[in-house]
């Protein structure tokens, strides 16, 4: 049985109201320790039966009190209080039974409410985030619309170094925002699972590392690492998680700028 279930069963209401025997509170107090927001909820029902009780002018069973002084005495707060009937069981629960029913219905309202107050919660708290997700891709637009149109933008297209290659990479370079991004949709797909691009700036014949490319986000923009006195741009197949130097002989574009 998973938590829904439990739920669904009624037996934290029954425990709730007093109506289920030894066995039954026990499987409720391991749902109860599994799931502290389960413990909030009793509570919350507890509150709305005394409430009710106070309302109504209901009287708790006579030597209720001495019986839970008695209990807390000698087993402690956290034993399950198990109040011993002073009449025959069946008379017991009838009498129980016969005002328990509304208080049933009040705490199932109760129970009720705080489920749909936390659902609401939730649903207010996705939607926020929603919005901020959504707000935050707006402006990521502008941002690189802007980029884009920017007097100092180039376009750099690396082309493939094989014969016949069909390959042309382009790279968006802005030396005065001092910003890089490479379009990772004129990025091949690897053609090794085991490797991906990564791109490298010739620096006075030193290749230094702009950044691994990611594969899967071919409608993308990537950020690049940008280089004042980079004199070219290489693109190179290096094994998962990249590498401190280019493997020259998978080369796959180069271009000098």
């Amino acid at each position: 049985m998973d938590k829904q279930q439990f739920l669904a069963s009624g037996l934290l209401e029954q425990y709730v109201l007093g109506l289920t025997d030894q066995e039954e509170s026990v499987e409720v107090e391991k749902w109860l320790r599994k799931y502290p927001d389960l413990q909030k909820e009793v509570d919350a029902m507890h509150e709305a039966l005394e409430q009710y009780s106070l309302a109504q002018g209901i009287k708790p069973p006579s030597g209720l009190r001495s019986k839970i002084m008695r209990d807390i005495e000698a087993n402690g707060t956290e034993k399950l209080l198990q109040v011993e009937p002073q009449v025959s069981p069946v008379s017991a629960q009838r009498s129980w039974v016969s005002y328990l029913w509304p208080v049933a219905a009040t705490i199932a309202l109760v129970f009720a409410l705080i489920r749909n107050n936390g659902l609401g919660h939730d649903l207010r708290s996705t939607r926020s985030e929603l919005a901020q997700t959504q707000y935050d891709c707006e402006e990521e637009s502008r941002r690189f619309q802007a980029f884009l149109q920017h007097s100092a933008t180039q376009k750099i297209t690396l082309p493939g170094v094989t014969e016949g290659s069909t390959v042309a990479v382009v790279v968006y370079w802005n030396p005065e925002q001092k910003l890089a991004f490479l379009d990772m949709s004129t990025l091949p797909a690897s053609p090794n699972p085991k490797k991906q691009f990564q791109i490298w700036a010739d620096v006075e014949g030193e290749m230094i590392n702009l950044g691994l490319l990611r594969q899967g986000e071919s409608d993308t923009l990537q950020p690049i690492a940008y280089l004042n006195n980079a004199e070219s741009l290489n693109i190179t197949l290096e094994p998962l998680g990249g590498s401190p130097h280019p493997h020259v002989q998978d080369l796959l574009a180069s271009k000098p700028i």
